[in-house]
């Protein structure tokens, strides 16, 4: 007879075993499943992130021409303009970039002028020279790279911010639950 309780005491454990190892499971399937929702969002929230900065960045006009010199003046001189065609941006670490090519076309040199941080109003250009000692049949000047300080930041972004950080919690909720069991 006590053998027949010892496999009912067997069987019992064993049933135990088995639901704590399904609750275990499906912890860790909801963990997984909160992490795919999570990068998911912040997939999203990166291209929403990406699109706003590609649209902020054209914003920024570069332009530049070349000055007539004085023939004993040696090199080139170029006038760079720079406008922040947008009120809903600044533009901070702003490099321009002028190309000198020769008559083939091939690129000479590609000068990187600092200019910094654009502070003025909106539509108002900043004009400013730039003097380089080279002979060439041609040049361009662009925008090399910039850091735009969004002013108006869309809804968007904030609402997926808020939803990740939710998401994060119910996943640091879970871990800690499958840890306990």
């Amino acid at each position: 007879n006590k053998d027949n309780n010892k496999t009912t005491e067997d069987k019992e454990k064993d049933k135990e075993d088995d639901e704590k190892k399904k609750k275990l499971e499906a912890q860790e399937a909801l963990i997984d499943s909160l992490n795919t929702i999570k990068k998911n969002l912040q997939d999203t929230l990166n291209t929403i992130k990406r699109k706003r900065t590609d649209s902020l960045m054209q914003g920024l006009v570069v332009d530049g021409r070349l000055l007539e010199e004085d023939e004993l003046a040696e090199g080139m001189t170029v006038e760079v303009t720079l406008v922040n065609n947008r009120s809903d941006v600044k533009f901070k670490d702003v490099v321009v970039a002028i190309k000198y090519f020769n008559d083939a076309g091939a690129e000479l040199e590609e000068y990187l002028h600092k200019y910094g941080d654009l502070n003025k109003e909106p539509k108002k250009p900043v004009i400013f020279k730039v003097k380089r000692n080279i002979e060439a049949a041609r040049l361009q000047v662009l925008r090399k790279s910039a850091s735009p300080q969004d002013l108006n930041p869309p809804t968007q972004i904030d609402s997926l911010n808020k939803e990740i950080k939710k998401i994060a919690e119910e996943i640091k909720l879970a871990q800690e639950k499958k840890e306990e069991k």
